[in-house]
């Protein structure tokens, strides 16, 4: 992308040698990205990905925007430098960006302390909303374990383990008719870089019936996607991810407004509503009901 007016920054895709600077700029925010999946979509998907550099070469701004459905974006990662905020550079890379995308329609879910901004700049906040509640909880095990007691039929009848290398085209087969558009990039992350657990109906020709995907930071498993058919099967994918990570029982939760099964299982320590905003028209709804857990890279803020 041009340097526009003789600007300090050029703004433009990501190069593979400004992926750890860029990374370092977003964790320090305190998000849930790990580098290894940032470095790997990075790669996969460089067109995803824009910085905003100045002319020394230092990344100033970063901010992504992945394709969904026909027509469709989100937005995620919209970060300015500490050291660079106050020049308007926020607005100035979100606009450039949507000037590339005209016509379409684009939707983010915003961070609570920013939806002004987006508000500013001309989005409104999606109808039907579909925005997401992020919870930190500590799990109730004994009573996730009595749940699991009282559907020892299903559990009989479902086989849980790591995702086996040769099945991951079924695994994004499965995702793709969950969540209605081809996300096989993220899938294929999630297969790499966490800890990926694949439920199979054994009476159904070991058909993928869920899945779930977590990592551990500090002393937190962070969910990073549960999709199911049912809530049983849901409830054993959790348990399950649990048992992945050992004495750690603090759990952070992504989910929608309408789907809040998860929280049964533990008390809340913290919770806070994020809204969905939309450009250019309404974003394709996305299924709530097999979306128990959604993904940081699922729906980026």
């Amino acid at each position: 992308m041009a340097n526009n007016g003789g600007s300090e920054f050029v703004i433009r895709n990501i190069k593979q040698d400004e992926v750890e600077e860029t990374f370092d700029m977003i964790a320090r925010l305190g998000w849930n990205l790990t580098k290894e999946k940032f470095k790997m979509l990075c790669e996969k998907k460089p067109n995803n990905f824009y910085v905003a550099v100045t002319q020394d070469g230092e990344v100033a701004a970063t901010l992504s925007c992945t394709p969904t459905f026909a027509d469709e974006y989100i937005l995620g990662n919209v970060i300015v430098k500490e050291t660079m905020q106050k020049r308007g550079l926020g607005r100035r890379i979100v606009e450039d960006i949507l000037e590339m995308v005209p016509r379409k329609i684009v939707h983010l879910v915003s961070l609570p302390a920013v939806n002004k901004f987006y508000l500013n700049l001309g989005f409104k906040l999606s109808d039907p909303q579909q925005g997401h509640i992020i919870s930190h909880i500590v799990t109730d095990v004994q009573l996730l374990d009595n749940k699991v007691k009282t559907i020892k039929g299903v559990a009989d009848d479902i086989s849980i383990a790591p995702l086996d290398e040769s099945s991951l085209e079924d695994l994004i087969q499965f995702d793709h008719r969950l969540r209605g558009y081809d996300n096989s990039l993220f899938v294929s992350t999630l297969a790499v870089c966490s800890r990926l657990l694949v439920a199979r109906n054994k009476s159904q020709n070991n058909k993928i019936v869920g899945y779930v995907a977590a990592f551990l930071k500090k002393d937190e498993i962070i969910l990073d996607g549960l999709n199911a058919e049912s809530d049983d099967v849901a409830a054993l994918l959790f348990r399950e991810i649990l048992n992945q990570f050992p004495g750690t029982v603090k759990v952070k939760l992504q989910m929608f407004d309408s789907n809040q099964f998860l929280l049964q299982f533990g008390g809340e320590a913290t919770t806070e509503r994020y809204n969905r905003f939309s450009l250019g028209g309404n974003p394709t709804i996305v299924p709530e009901a097999t979306a128990y857990n959604v993904s940081d890279c699922d729906f980026t803020h």
